[in-house]
C-alpha cells in the first residue's frame, strides 16, 4: 500500500489541473475574412511582370481586392487535433489599359477575377486553455478560377493554406480568432468561431 500512496497522491493533483481546462467542445464553425491572399499576390506579381515585359504598354488600374470570405468546420478528435474543411471565395476587379508611346491610356475593359476553394483541413492545437488556444493549420484541395475573360474561365487548380500560428480568444462557445499564414485565406485571416 505504501508504494501506491505516492501515485494516488499525484493523481489527486493531476485531475483538478485537467478539470480547470474546461469541457472540450468537439465541433466548431468559423466565419473567416482574409487579406493578402495567394491570388492577390499572384495578381500583383502578374501586373508588375506584365508591365515590365510589355515595356509599360499594358497596365491595370483601379484594382480592388475584396479579400477571402470563408466558412470552416472542424471536429476535434482529442485535445490537440481537429479535422474539417474550408470553403472560400476570393474576388478582385480592375480596369485594363493599353498605353501608347505618348503615355495616353486607352481602356480595354474591366477585368474580374474570382477564386473558389474547397479544402480539407487539419488543425494542431499546441496550447489549449479555457480562454485562449494557440494552434497551427494546414489545408489543401481543389480550387476554381472564374473570370470574365474566356481564357481563364472555369479552370481547376490546387488551393492551399499553411498557417503556422493561430490564436483563438474568448470564454464559452463564442470566440474571436486571428491567424498568420500564407495561401488562399491570406497572410492575415480573422474571424468568429462558434464551438458546440
Amino acid at each position: 500500500m505504501k508504494k501506491y500512496f505516492p501515485i494516488l497522491l499525484c493523481l489527486c493533483f493531476i485531475v483538478p489541473v485537467r478539470a480547470q481546462e474546461g469541457l472540450m467542445l468537439k465541433n466548431e464553425i468559423n466565419v473567416t475574412y482574409g487579406q493578402f491572399t495567394a491570388p492577390q499576390m499572384l495578381y500583383v506579381l502578374g501586373e508588375v511582370f506584365g508591365a515590365a515585359f510589355s515595356l509599360g504598354h499594358f497596365q491595370a488600374d483601379n484594382t480592388v481586392f475584396l479579400g477571402a470570405l470563408g466558412l470552416e468546420y472542424f471536429r476535434s478528435t482529442n485535445d490537440w487535433f481537429a479535422y474539417g474543411a474550408s470553403l472560400l471565395l476570393d474576388y478582385s476587379t480592375s480596369d485594363s489599359y493599353s498605353v501608347d508611346k505618348d503615355g495616353n491610356k486607352t481602356l480595354n475593359g474591366k477585368y474580374n477575377l474570382g477564386w473558389a476553394s474547397m479544402m480539407p483541413s487539419v488543425k494542431f492545437k499546441w496550447l489549449r486553455r479555457e480562454k485562449i488556444t494557440l494552434y497551427s493549420k494546414l489545408s489543401a484541395g481543389p480550387g476554381m478560377i472564374f473570370s470574365n475573360e474566356g481564357s481563364l474561365m472555369d479552370k481547376l487548380s490546387v488551393s492551399f493554406q499553411a498557417t503556422p500560428i493561430g490564436l483563438a480568444v474568448g470564454k464559452g462557445s463564442i470566440r474571436g480568432f486571428a491567424e498568420i499564414g500564407f495561401g488562399m485565406q491570406g497572410i492575415v485571416n480573422v474571424g468568429v468561431q462558434k464551438r458546440f
